[in-house]
């Protein structure tokens, strides 16, 4: 026999009000329709009038309004999360560092990143396409590198095992990110362990206006704190060897075409793209704006740190840039 159970239909219900007008018993109408004594009686039970009378019409009213009452809140719903939600949304959080974070907070307010992002797909929360990660975009095209070669340099195979371990902080992997056509670039460069982000504006890419920012952003960070750095093969990093004797650390460069040697700083200017996209104009972006966005980033929580951020990792603390 099967369990299933289906409501009432309003035709059934019209059935059952003919059937009940004319005396026939509960038992016989059950049998009449095919369904169990226990539904009729219930049938009849919750939908009577005062006055003990049954309507057809007035008994789908109910029904549908019991439906409507018993339907599950969304979780998104509750006004307070809802709004939470919206705003770590609109400062780039992803919902799975939204969701992470709420419970390592042990915040009264709980929600899953997979019912933040069926909101999001359902219209629920007007975010725009720019606060998600990659905003629908697939993979760049791989592209020929064009650029000259460095020469008599460490590569990353002999970097130290700490470094590929990530058991110490002062590791850094190292990169630029560029605006539009003579619009300036920024030089970013994230501690290994903790993800913290050392960023700097520059005018250009020219190797002597990097090897400066590189040199100022770290000048005040200790030996402990700048021990390797590991870089691609761009020219910005010709003058390499000056900033190793400037900074009295060491510089690996990544295999090339290998990106995913240097995963978490690629991970990172891609969070960065969220606040300046593609052919952005970095010359007009004021040093306080900067600063603002690199410690957005520093203190959003992270899935690998356990839903920390990276300046609640870090031991040093500081938000530095190079304008």
């Amino acid at each position: 026999m099967s369990t299933s159970y289906s409501h009432f239909t309003p035709s059934e219900r019209e059935k059952i009000l003919i059937l009940r007008d004319r005396g026939i018993s509960i038992r016989a109408m059950a049998r009449m329709l095919g369904r169990a004594g226990s539904s009729i009686s219930r049938e009849l039970r919750r939908n009577l009038s005062v006055d003990g009378t049954y309507c057809a019409h007035e008994a789908e009213s109910k029904y549908r309004q019991r439906r409507q009452r018993c339907v599950r809140k969304r979780r998104l719903d509750e006004p307070a999360l809802r709004e939470l939600v919206e705003e770590k949304l609109l400062d780039y959080w992803s919902p799975e560092q939204i969701d992470g974070r709420l419970k390592f907070e042990g915040s009264k307010h709980q929600v899953s990143y997979a019912t933040i992002y069926r909101s999001i797909h359902r219209g629920m929360l007007k975010i725009p396409k720019r606060c998600l990660r990659r905003g629908g975009r697939g993979p760049s095209p791989h592209t020929e590198e064009t650029r000259g070669r460095i020469h008599d340099h460490k590569t990353i195979h002999e970097r130290p095992k700490s470094a590929d371990k990530r058991s110490w902080f002062g590791h850094w992997e190292g990169d630029t990110v560029r605006g539009a056509a003579g619009k300036g670039v920024v030089a970013t460069f994230v501690d290994r362990r903790s993800g913290f982000l050392v960023a700097a504006l520059m005018p250009n890419r020219k190797a002597e206006t990097l090897k400066d920012a590189m040199c100022h952003a770290f000048s005040g960070f200790p030996d402990s704190l700048k021990r390797s750095f590991t870089v691609d093969h761009g020219n910005e990093f010709f003058g390499y060897k000056d900033v190793e004797k400037k900074l009295e650390t060491k510089i690996y460069f990544a295999d090339p075409y290998s990106p995913w040697q240097r995963g978490l700083n690629e991970n990172t200017n891609g969070l960065l793209r969220q606040y300046y996209p593609k052919k952005c104009d970095f010359l007009s972006v004021t040093a306080k704006q900067f600063k603002d966005v690199i410690a957005s980033l520093n203190n959003r929580p992270r899935k690998r740190l356990g839903f920390r951020s990276p300046c609640e990792c870090f031991p040093c603390r500081r938000v530095l840039h190079f304008t």
